[in-house]
């Protein structure tokens, strides 16, 4: 089985995580079937835990210990877990891997330095696009221009309606 690298989550941004517990963050690597599949989730994080790391081979034991749970669906499980980097594979075992929270830390802190220099308006949107790596197509960069052209005129306006 080839590992996968990538997955779709949902993120509920404005969900109150406040109350939340893992098995909340599991369903979120589970947009279809997320009562079910971060059950079975759980369970295959807990015993790599356990173990310390689990045989990829450990399929069957797998399901002789959890009556009720499919080979497909322990499966379905495995490949998201794998793709969104919460477990890794390597020389036929299973072990828990912290890319997933990697990921999100680099790109909340990449999202918060930006944020920081937008809310400030130190700094607009498609400039902190340009402060990347990626720096935008021709296109996008003819319409920062507008877009500052736009905002200073919204400034002068606002200027304006003070001194009135």
């Amino acid at each position: 089985m080839p590992v996968k690298t990538s997955a779709l989550i949902v993120i509920k941004p404005r969900w109150d995580w406040g109350e939340a517990a893992m098995e909340d963050v599991l369903k979120c690597f589970f947009p279809r079937k997320p009562e079910e599949l971060s059950v079975v989730a759980g369970m295959i994080l807990n015993e790599v835990a356990k173990q310390g790391e689990m045989p990829v081979s450990d399929w069957k034991s797998f399901l002789k210990r959890h009556p009720g749970v499919s080979q497909a669906t322990y499966y379905s499980a495995i490949r998201q877990l794998l793709g969104v980097g919460v477990l890794g594979r390597e020389r036929g075992r299973y072990y828990l891997s912290d890319k997933f929270s990697e990921s999100l830390r680099r790109m909340a802190a990449i999202w918060d330095s930006r944020m920081g220099k937008l809310m400030s308006h130190s700094l607009y949107f498609d400039e902190a696009m340009l402060e990347s790596e990626n720096p935008l197509p021709p296109s996008r960069a003819a319409h920062r221009v507008t877009g500052q052209a736009h905002q200073k005129s919204r400034q002068g306006q606002a200027t304006r309606g003070l001194k009135n």
